[in-house]
């Protein structure tokens, strides 16, 4: 957990934490597992608040296709829970994402 100060009465508190489950038995197939959080507190003159909470749960499918190079699939689903004490509005928003991608390790 960190906390900074951006001006004077500004201050903003956050939390970030990423858990994954990978197994590596695989050459080609490498499934992976995974679960992320971020907490984040906006403070105004110590009155106003703004929070914000997001899990994110993942599923990834990696194929090593070069020695230095992964090529895969991933899914998420993000729910992010959003607080104001000011306004006194809750909102909580849910997201799905699909998506390719390549890492090359050098």
């Amino acid at each position: 957990m960190a906390k900074e100060t951006i001006e004077r009465n500004f201050s903003r508190t956050f939390f970030a934490a990423n858990v994954q489950v990978l197994n590596t038995t695989y050459k080609y197939a490498q499934p992976a597992l995974g679960y992320s959080y971020v907490f984040t507190q906006s403070t105004l003159n110590s009155a106003t608040r703004a929070t914000n909470r997001s899990h994110t749960v993942y599923g990834r499918v990696y194929s090593q296709v070069a020695n230095q190079v992964l090529v895969g699939v991933e899914a998420s689903v993000r729910r992010t829970d959003n607080d104001s004490n000011t306004t006194g509005t809750k909102s909580k928003t849910t997201v799905t994402n699909y998506g390719v991608f390549a890492k090359y390790s050098f």
